[in-house]
């Protein structure tokens, strides 16, 4: 997303933010795909309030997510319909980010961003034990390619035979 596309305006006589539902929606969505262990049938997320959408109209919420899905698409974020094999085409859809084409485009971030975000995965890996070491070791490798930077310098990954077990 861009700055304005998230930045929040202040109203005259009012040092409040304004709230953008539709952006904490999308946030939502591809936080609640990125983080699930299993695809999320289209029912479990129209259904969900907390996401932004369960309004009781089926019908717009299942719009809304048509919607999310394409604003998340146009930012490099693809999800995918999910179908167990030998599925009618009559039967629920599950979603899930697509991995494999989902893709940060170079010049999305400065330099000193890409570098602050690195020390940062870099600070949290060392620190050790941490759940997501893989996939923070994974972003730190895409971060590094996209800017260029060298990859060689990278933190060790110190893993939790507890939390792999899990």
């Amino acid at each position: 997303m861009t700055v304005s596309d998230t930045t929040a305006t202040i109203k005259k006589g009012n040092s409040e933010p304004s709230f953008d539902k539709t952006a904490q929606r999308i946030l939502n969505l591809f936080f609640v795909l990125n983080s699930s262990p299993e695809p999320l049938t289209t029912e479990q997320i129209v259904l969900d309030s907390d996401l932004g959408y369960g309004s009781g109209n089926i019908d717009s919420d299942k719009r809304k997510f048509r919607r999310d899905r394409d604003k998340l698409l146009e930012r490099g974020i693809l999800i995918k319909e999910v179908r167990p094999a030998g599925a009618q085409e009559t039967e629920e859809s599950s979603w899930t980010i697509d991995r494999e084409h989902t893709f940060a485009a170079g010049g999305l971030i400065t330099a000193d961003d890409a570098d602050i975000l690195l020390n940062a995965i870099d600070q949290t890996l060392a620190a050790g034990s941490s759940t997501f070491a893989a996939p923070l070791a994974d972003i730190r490798s895409k971060i590094a390619y996209l800017t260029g930077m060298s990859a060689v310098d990278e933190a060790p990954i110190r893993r939790s035979p507890t939390v792999d077990a899990v």
